[in-house]
């Protein structure tokens, strides 16, 4: 993994937290979700949302 995806993995998972404790808000993390999609290398493109999807699944429970 290299390291441009692990810092855009890290970013989401401090985003999906923050999402979690302060926000609530299901829209916000999709477009946050989007949004670093659209900034990462085309190899990681697909990763992120992926990815922090699964990590949001997991705190969700």
């Amino acid at each position: 993994m290299n390291p441009v995806c692990q810092l855009s993995i890290g970013i989401a998972a401090a985003g999906f937290l923050f999402h979690n404790i302060v926000l609530l808000n299901e829209e916000f993390a999709q477009s946050m979700i989007a949004a670093l999609g659209a900034s990462t290398t085309e190899s990681s493109i697909a990763q992120v949302p992926e990815e922090g999807e699964a990590l949001f699944e997991k705190m969700k429970q």
